[in-house]
């Protein structure tokens, strides 16, 4: 499991990736204007072939001025953290689904009665 650890500080949506299967690294997203998510979907990216889950959490932010903003910053982060998880579920699937039609072919039987 990924622990994703999200923190807003200031101008900045501060995420901490850390867990087993990768080395910790730290994401800093401005959120004073457009808030650009491409650099946590980029390292979203690097990090599909470790198939491991996100488990995402927050600090609380419901003292800060402007809550109803944060609010929805967090919504589409975690949106992205659960969309990421459903698609290493169905990598997970593909690749089953993937290994049995293999072992059908290799148990289908040669028919050698072809008049050819």
């Amino acid at each position: 499991m990924i622990s994703v650890k999200n923190q807003f500080a200031g101008d900045n949506l501060e995420i901490e990736f850390s867990g087993e299967p990768i080395d910790t690294r730290k994401i800093t997203v401005p959120i004073l204007n457009d808030v650009n998510f491409k650099p946590v979907i980029d390292y979203l990216i690097q990090v599909i072939p470790k198939n491991t889950e996100l488990q995402s959490s927050f600090e609380d932010f419901s003292e800060e001025v402007n809550v109803e903003k944060l609010g929805l910053i967090k919504e589409t982060i975690e949106e992205i953290y659960e969309q990421f998880n459903l698609s290493l579920e169905n990598l997970e699937v593909q690749v089953k689904d993937e290994d049995q039609i293999k072992k059908l072919e290799e148990n289908e039987p040669e028919d050698d009665d072809l008049p050819f």
